[in-house]
């Protein structure tokens, strides 16, 4: 895991921002207006998929592991996807033992093996926990 030290630090080239309160149902409203977004800029299927998954790991852990209120930011630097979900719980996120039997646990196997490089920045009002997408040349 590649943790930074700058809080809050802004995604590139913002297009979205959604503040989703801590709601079983802010993973769903996230990928609407991802969906949304990705069509509009043109990124691919495949991208856009994993966006969307990632951005459901990343915002359902923080509903369900972390506190309120869960804040998602995404940018498109022409070339990547950059998404950051903040909550206010400062504890990083556990990556748990493979268990091809459980429900959950995988989502830090699927930020380290689906994106290009991802993080958690700690800071006063919580954590942001961010990942960047790659996209296909």
């Amino acid at each position: 895991m590649q943790t930074r030290g700058s809080p809050h630090r802004p995604v590139p080239f913002p297009f979205l921002q959604l503040d989703l309160g801590g709601e079983l149902s802010a993973a769903r409203r996230a990928r609407q207006e991802l969906r949304g977004c990705c069509r509009h800029l043109g990124v691919d299927e495949d991208a856009c998929d994993v966006v969307l998954l990632l951005s459901s790991e990343l915002v359902t852990n923080a509903v369900l592991h972390g506190a309120p209120p869960v804040h998602l930011d995404a940018g498109f630097d022409g070339a990547r996807v950059h998404l950051a979900v903040s909550d206010a719980d400062p504890h990083h996120p556990v990556e748990r033992a493979w268990d091809p039997t459980a429900l959950g646990g995988r989502g830090v196997q699927l930020l380290r093996d689906l994106s290009e490089a991802w993080g958690v920045d700690v800071h006063a009002d919580g954590k942001t926990v961010w990942c960047r997408v790659r996209l296909r040349s």
